[in-house]
C-alpha cells in the first residue's frame, strides 16, 4: 500500500500519526510469534476476560452491536455507511465494551505499579506488560499534538487540570488514547495514582457510536479529576 512512499520522518524524531503503522506491528507479531494476529488478540482477551471483545467483521452477525452515525452538513444524524476493517484490525478494527475496555486499562495500571515495586493485591499474578516494555510503551518519545508526547502507542500528558484537580496531575501526568473509525469515536484514559503504597488510580472509558464526536479528552479528564479528589 505504501512501502514505496517516501519516509516522512525518520523513526523517533517527529510525530505523525498513522493508523498503518499498528498494521505493520501486526505483521511483525505474527512473524515474531508465527501465529495470525487474529488468533494472538483472541488469546489476549481470554487471559484478560474480556469476554465481549473482538476483531470487527462486518459479514459477522453480533449480537448487540449497537449502529453507527455521523452528522451531515447540516447537522442532521445520518447512518454511518458500512466499513470493512479487516485491513487495520491491529490499528481500528477491534469491537468491544465500556467494561472490557476498563479491564484492559487496569491490566496496564497493575502493569505500572507492578513495575514501581508497589504493594499491590496479588503481586504474584504476571503483568501484563513486563515492567521495561512499559517503560518504552509509556516514555513519551516525541512531541505529539495539544500539550501530549507520543510514546508507543500511548499519549502522555503532564498538562494542568481542566476543573482543577491536584498537583499530581502536573508533576506525574497520565496516559491516554483517543480513537476514531466511520460512525465511531473513544478514549481510554489511565492515570495512576503516586500518592500511596498500593495499587491506586483513575481509569475511564467512553465509547460513542458517533463519528467524530469532539471533546471526548476533556470529558474523560473532567470525570477523572471528579475521583481525583
Amino acid at each position: 500500500m505504501f512501502k514505496d512512499d517516501s519516509l516522512i520522518a525518520e523513526p523517533g524524531s517527529s510525530f505523525h500519526y498513522t493508523t498503518h503503522g499498528y498494521t505493520l506491528l501486526s505483521a511483525i507479531l505474527e512473524k515474531a510469534a508465527a501465529l495470525p494476529f487474529r488468533t494472538q488478540i483472541r488469546q489476549l482477551f481470554r487471559e484478560l476476560g474480556m469476554n465481549h471483545s473482538l476483531l470487527d467483521d462486518n459479514r459477522q452477525i453480533i449480537s448487540n452491536r449497537t449502529r453507527y452515525y455521523y452528522r451531515d452538513r447540516q447537522h442532521k444524524l445520518k447512518n454511518a455507511p458500512e466499513v470493512d476493517n479487516s485491513y487495520k484490525w491491529a490499528g481500528g478494527g477491534v469491537l468491544s465494551t465500556v467494561d472490557d475496555l476498563l479491564i484492559f486499562a487496569n491490566s496496564m495500571l497493575y502493569s505500572f505499579h507492578y513495575s514501581l515495586n508497589v504493594n499491590v493485591d496479588n503481586k504474584s499474578a504476571e503483568p501484563l506488560v513486563k515492567p521495561e516494555v512499559l517503560k518504552i510503551f509509556w516514555q513519551g518519545e516525541v512531541d505529539g499534538t495539544h500539550g501530549f508526547r507520543y510514546g508507543l502507542g500511548w499519549y502522555k500528558s503532564e498538562m494542568k487540570p481542566v476543573i482543577g484537580g491536584g498537583d499530581g496531575w502536573t508533576r506525574h501526568g497520565f496516559w491516554l488514547h483517543t480513537g476514531a473509525a466511520i460512525g465511531a469515536s473513544s478514549i481510554l484514559l489511565v492515570k495512576p495514582n503516586f500518592e500511596g503504597t498500593h495499587l491506586d488510580g483513575i481509569c475511564i472509558a467512553i465509547l460513542v457510536n458517533l463519528h467524530n464526536c469532539g471533546e471526548l479528552t476533556s470529558l474523560a479528564l473532567e470525570i477523572a479529576e471528579i475521583f481525583q479528589r
